[in-house]
């Protein structure tokens, strides 16, 4: 797949941020990759606080906080999901919240795989600079 490796890094690090901070301690956080010929999808699950269904679309929307009254904290300035949609838009993907109150989150992340894109394995930064010379 091709993608912005630092916009990708950032929905990775906001994506498990949100799952730490909303788990309690002992709680337990899962990730999961899957793919097929169409699309890589990551899977982030946890037993933390969860979210209500009346909450799913508006967690993507600017400076919304969400659980700010169930977790006690006002941390964070309700910026993070909207950026995470955003970047994954960019990349021609998309994004999925599922959960329940008190049972916990589950975010998935669906993005497309690129049929042109280049192998790292075989990727040889050498080879292009001789070339481009």
């Amino acid at each position: 797949m091709k993608g912005d490796e630092d916009q990708l890094k950032q929905v990775w690090m906001n994506l498990l941020s949100n799952s730490i901070k909303f788990t309690p301690e002992g709680g337990k956080i899962r990730i999961r990759l899957d793919s097929s010929a169409a699309e890589v999808s990551v899977t982030i699950s946890d037993n933390g606080i969860g979210i209500s269904p009346e909450e799913f679309n508006a967690v993507f929307q600017r400076f919304y906080k969400i659980g700010k009254s169930r977790n006690g904290t006002n941390n964070g300035n309700g910026l993070g999901l909207a950026i995470v949609k955003k970047i994954v838009s960019l990349h021609q993907g998309s994004i999925e919240v599922d959960g329940e109150v008190g049972e916990g989150t589950t975010i998935i992340v669906r993005l497309p795989v690129s049929p042109s894109a280049p192998s790292r394995k075989n990727h040889n930064p050498s080879e292009e600079r001789a070339e481009g010379n």
